[in-house]
Order: structure tokens, then sequence, then C-alpha cells
């Protein structure tokens, strides 16, 4: 198993109802993910690219998820407010809209050419850039994922920016006997959780119905 980060969107007036209730919100989250899937225009998977694009949209290898009201490039995988919802490791964070817009405003000036150019795979096995890939560490090749997927959160920032919708963050576990059709070697997010806080911990147990 391996830390799986996921966005979800959603109406603001439909997070202020949910966000009252936290099981119900929650129970409204994980079914609506099974029912929209992972690749909906409502969900975006970094899966277990969220490190690797952290650092290379700020430089920053921490870990620690917190949310910086000046830095809309940190809050793109490590920002939002802690909710009451507790998901795998740590809680679901939220992004409100205009923290959502100055992030899609900042992503928008960073192509995928420009992120290319950022790697250096001695800085990534220097920093131990998490899933710090073994044997042989991080190369062009492990990277290329991070690649695949950065357009598509792009586009759903934008959208989400535009409708002024709040984005919802939140780290779970991955499944590496599932799969995602658009970028081989990546594994869909499976419907096990546990219940504990803390991105570095991986552990599992078999609530199917909570998969935050």
């Amino acid at each position: 198993m391996s830390i799986d980060v996921t966005y979800r969107r959603l109406k603001k007036a439909n997070w202020s109802r949910l966000k009252k209730d936290p099981e119900k919100a929650a129970a409204f989250l994980f079914e609506s993910w099974l029912e929209d899937g992972p690749e909906s225009r409502n969900c975006v998977e970094l899966q277990k690219d969220w490190h690797a694009l952290h650092f290379l949209l700020t430089g920053d290898p921490s870990t620690d998820p917190e949310h910086l009201p000046d830095d809309p490039l940190h809050n793109v995988v490590m920002g939002g407010h802690e909710t009451d919802i507790e998901a795998s490791y740590g809680p679901v964070r939220c992004l409100e809209p205009k923290e959502v817009r100055a992030i899609a405003h900042e992503l928008a000036k960073i192509s995928v050419r420009l992120l290319r150019t950022r790697f250096s795979a001695k800085a990534f096995n220097d920093e131990e850039i998490y899933p710090n890939p073994e044997p042989g560490g991080w190369d062009r090749k492990e990277v290329e994922s991070v690649f695949c997927v950065y357009p598509k959160l792009v586009r759903f920032f934008k959208a989400a920016a535009a409708a002024r919708e709040v984005v919802l963050v939140y780290a779970a576990q991955l499944c590496q006997s599932c799969s995602r059709e658009d970028c081989p070697g990546h594994h869909r997010t499976c419907a096990s959780a546990s219940s504990h806080a803390g991105l570095h911990a991986i552990e599992s147990n078999n609530n199917v119905r909570f998969i935050l």
C-alpha cells in the first residue's frame, strides 16, 4: 500500500451543509467517489505523485501539511484548512473559493515543459522524495507520471475556480492491485483505509465504506 492524494470539488452551498455533520459528509464523499469514479470532472487523483509535484512546484521537500495564506503553489498539495472529517492520513482539508482561484491563477503560469526543466534526479534522490523508488531511485521515467497528471490538475482547479467551488484534499491508501489506464504504473485508490492521521504512516484495515 502507498499514499494517494485525491482532490474533490463541490459547490460552496453543498459544502456548508455537509460540514455540519462530518459523518454524513464522509459518507457523501466516499459514496459519490465510488459512483463518479476517480477520473470524473469532480475528482482528480495525484496518487503517489503528490510529493514529487509539490517539490517541483515549490522546491520544498516537506511532507507536513500546512496552509500558507500567501503561497498558493504551496497550498496546491500541502495547503487547505483542516476539517472535522478524518482521512487515512490526517483530516480532509478544504480550500475556499478565493484560495482555489489563487491556485488556479498560479498553476496557469506553469507548463509541463517548465516542470520538466525543474526535475533533477539528484535533488529528488538526495531529498528522498516520496515514494523514493527502489531500486534505482528517481529518474526521467519514474517522474513521467507527474507530467501526465499535472494538466488534469490544472484543468480541475481552473474549472473549480470558474464555478466558485471549494476543493477538498485528502490522503488515502493506494491499492497496488488496481491500475489507472492513462498512466501505466499507477494505481487506483482502494476502498480500504485506516483512521489514523499522519502522511508518513502506512496502515490498513478492511473498512470498505470509508475510503478517505
